[in-house]
This record gives C-alpha cells, structure tokens and sequence, in this order.
C-alpha cells in the first residue's frame, strides 16, 4: 500500500502548515489514518464486486496526498497494477470536451439549432409530427430527445468510425423519444452530436480528438490521457473484465469505442483525473484559470433531476452531474460532511470509473477499475471522500484515531452508470 513520504507530500504539509495551525507530523499523520481507512473500503469493495484492480486518487488543495492502485492489470499474468495504469473512463469523457473552451471563445452558441453547424450531416427531426429544433444546450444536459444505447450492438460496437460525422450514423436517422428541452433521457449518442458540433467550428485540418488532446495534454498537463484506440500500442493500458449473470469473472467483450469518442470514449489514470479535477476547481474561483468562473457556474448549474439517492439530490447540468445534500427530513444526511459535490461516472465494456469533486472543501477523488459492472463505486468514492475530509481538513480537527467501521453511513442505495 502507498504510504505518503514522497517529495509531494513535503510540498502539500509545508503549503498547508505556513499559517501555523497545524504542524506538519500532525497532518501526516491525519493523512496516514485516512488512507488505511480507505484502503478498507477499496478492499472490501474488491471483494465484494470481484474487481481485479481498482485505482485511487486523491487530492487536497490542489495536491496528490494519495494515489495507488489495489490489484492487478492483467489477472492472466499476474502484473499488479499502478497508480499509472490507464483505465476506460468511459462517460467521464463528456465533461472533458473542449465545450467549455468554445463557448468563451465564443465559437459555438448553446441556443443555436445544432442544424446550423452539421447542415446535411444531420437530418431536420420532428416530433409528433412538427418540426423542431435540438440545441447544443439541451444536447449537453441530455434535453434534446436523442436515443441512448438499445442494444448490446449500440454498447459493444465493433466497427471503427473514421470521423464524428460518420459515428451520427448510429442514430442520426432514428426518431426522437422525447419532445427536446422537455424531458432528461441520458443519450451518450447526444453526446455524440455535441462532438460533431464541436467538429464543426474547428479548423479545417484540426480534428475533434486531436484539439481534445492538445488542451488535456499540452495544456493541463494529463499527460496519461489518450482515446481508446484499440489497434494501437498505448504503454500502461491495463486488462478489462466483467462479472457475468453467473458471478463469473470473464474477459469483456471487445468494443472499438472509435464511433462513440465524445460520448465515453478516452482512457485516463487517477493522477490525471486528479489534475482535471483541480483545474475546474481552480477556474470556478477566478477568471483567470483554465476556464472563466463564469463558465464553469454555467456548467455545473442545475438543469433538471437526475435520480434521488438516500442522502441526495442529484441533477444535471451540462456535462455534469450535481449533488446537494438533502437538507429536510432526513436525519442521516450529516453524517457526510459536504453539501455539494459535482461528479461524473462511466461504464465501458470492462471498466466502471467515478470522479467526484468537493469544491467548498477542494477535494478530488478518483476510482478508476478494470470490470464492470460495480454497482456500488460512487458509494465508496462518497465514503472515501467523507473519511479524508473528516480526518484531513483543517476546519475539522475534532476526530481521533481510526474511524469506526460505517461511520459515514450509506450515502446512495443505488449507483448509476452515466
């Protein structure tokens, strides 16, 4: 188990004890106690949802205190797994998209029929008879009536799509199943559509993949950030799995997401996921991060009720899910110490992955596996979550010693793959 002695670690006690607080051992140690804890909870979690590796990471004003991988990335050869292996992120790849970019630069419009920028790419659609327009707003908070997957065929594609345009063939000519802006119908082939829209307002020899890894790469700095090509040699890429109806572990069936890059499509480690985390919590405070603080309010607005959970709402915003804490009847809900979160989750064939961020406490989990499915990985990224903001926090020094075994309660009954 990765235990915090390293440089970063040295970095994150010194920037976190100038004001004198706290003193570095102390912090140190709150920080060792929180990560025996969760590396309960992962193991436990391993045990219980037969997950062969599992990723974590987790950061605190802006620094790595915690990252590490519980397992192996390839159960056949028995190689453990690394903090650097490279897991499917499956939809965390929508609030990724270079969206956020383009709208301060003012390249695309929200409320603009999506028909002005794909032409004949993408057929006029009707609903009940009349004609209506889909808009990138409703696009990316899953309001604009475009199907999600039907079948293991739309889930497990085989073929490989050379462009965005040509992925809108998987749904482009199918009926609308909601009047646009009236009703939430997770749709990753939305998602889709909203790449081409991005596509469309690029230069003309830049493609939607390529001006996607310019930013995260050049610019964030996630350097372990790559699309799932299949075909090709990518170092790190771990082994996928899945738990059949019979509760057996199996290889998953292959899929070339290549027709689905936008909707879910990218591979990633946790230190990356840590990295993006930071940077949208970093632009939400000021105008001259990444994003304008601005933008990123627009984005994690609410739009529209996602599902309820034992101890939260959730909603979607554009890209994002949001969760607030219920604040009336309910007599558990402080047992987790954060009212709002912004997260995202994902399946792929052979991997489920969560990236939950606690902006008032600027924190940043990661869960990144190799099967699927865990139905209960956003439960144990909220846990998570909970036992380091209890034990490392400054606002928050009233606990000793370990925590006991549920002392966070059960934050979701249920988990939902977006």
């Amino acid at each position: 188990m990765f235990v915090p002695k390293s440089t970063v670690l040295l970095i994150v006690l010194n920037s976190f004890t100038r004001s004198g607080a706290i003193t570095g051992n102390d912090l140190s140690n709150r920080i060792e106690s929180a990560i025996s804890q969760a590396a309960k909870q992962i193991e436990l979690l391993r045990i219980e949802s037969k997950v062969p590796a599992i990723s974590v990471g987790v950061s605190y004003r802006g620094q790595e205190i915690w990252a590490d991988c519980f397992g192996f990335a390839n159960l056949e050869t028995g190689t453990p797994c690394t903090s650097r292996s490279l897991h499917r992120i499956g939809s965390i790849t929508k609030p990724v998209s270079k969206l956020g970019k383009l709208l301060e630069e003012n390249r695309v419009d929200l409320d603009r029929p999506i028909y002005d920028y794909l032409g004949d790419k993408f057929p006029r659609k009707t609903f009940n008879g009349s004609e209506v327009n889909i808009t990138l707003r409703q696009l990316v908070s899953h309001m604009g009536g475009i199907r999600h997957y039907n079948s293991a065929a739309d889930y497990f594609v085989k073929d490989s799509c050379d462009s965005i345009y040509e992925s809108l063939n998987y749904f482009k000519d199918d009926p609308l199943i909601a009047q646009p802006g009236t009703e939430l119908h997770y749709s990753s082939f939305g998602f889709v559509a909203v790449g081409a829209v991005l596509q469309s307002v690029l230069h003309e020899n830049d493609t939607f993949q390529l001006a996607m890894l310019n930013i995260l790469k050049n610019q964030l700095g996630m350097r372990g950030t790559y699309f799932d090509e299949v075909y090709e040699i990518i170092p790190n890429r771990i082994s996928y799995y899945q738990v059949n109806k019979a509760n057996q572990l199996k290889i998953a069936p292959f899929v070339d997401s290549s027709c689905k890059w936008p909707g879910g499509g990218m591979l990633s480690n946790v230190h990356d996921m840590l990295k993006f985390g930071n940077v949208m919590i970093g632009s939400s405070k000021t105008n001259n991060g990444f994003l304008r603080n601005t933008t990123v309010a627009r984005l994690w607005a609410k739009v529209a009720p996602l599902q309820k959970y034992d101890l939260f709402e959730s909603f979607y915003g554009m890209g994002w899910e949001v969760l607030e804490r219920k604040s009336t009847n309910c007599s558990q809900c402080e047992t987790v110490p954060f009212s709002l979160a912004v997260a995202h989750n994902g399946g792929s064939s052979g991997a489920i992955a969560d990236l939950l961020i606690v902006p008032e406490k600027e924190m940043v989990v990661s869960l990144l596996t190799n099967v699927s499915p865990v139905n209960t990985l956003r439960q144990v990224a909220i846990e998570i979550m909970s036992t380091f903001i209890e034990y490392v926090h400054p606002t928050n020094y009233s606990r000793e010693g370990e925590a006991g075994e549920g002392s966070h309660g059960k934050a979701f009954s249920t988990n939902q793959t977006l």
